[in-house]
């Protein structure tokens, strides 16, 4: 987290330090902080997770979430209804193949 949003030699930089993405002041004084506002990761397979990937890294926009909760929540996602192609697929029982091709074809309404 901090390393994508301070140094301009990560990898991933251009995508969060780059474009404005900070750390709260209180994280960065402190790992201490950090714990005590995120708690523990729930397990291994949780990370850190942005709710609203226009904003920083703070307590009132950050969670513990799996890989998966937080792939469905980046910014290239594409939703429908609210929901990403994947859950649109699993709702519906629609191959998610089939919606992605649909998709494509300008057959489904994207979200606003």
């Amino acid at each position: 987290m901090r390393a994508r949003c301070f140094s301009s030699t990560h990898k991933s930089f251009k995508d969060y330090g780059g474009r404005g993405i900070t750390v709260c002041d209180r994280w960065v004084e402190s790992f201490d902080n950090f714990y005590a506002d995120m708690g523990p990761r729930p397990s291994a397979s949780h990370q850190i997770d942005r709710a609203n990937n226009e904003e920083g890294y703070a307590p009132e926009n950050c969670r513990w979430a799996t890989r998966t909760e937080n792939m469905r929540n980046r910014r290239v996602t594409v939703r429908y209804g609210g929901l990403t192609l994947r859950e649109l697929s699993e709702q519906t029982g629609v191959a998610y193949e089939t919606l992605k091709t649909r998709s494509c074809r300008g057959l489904l309404l994207r979200d606003a």
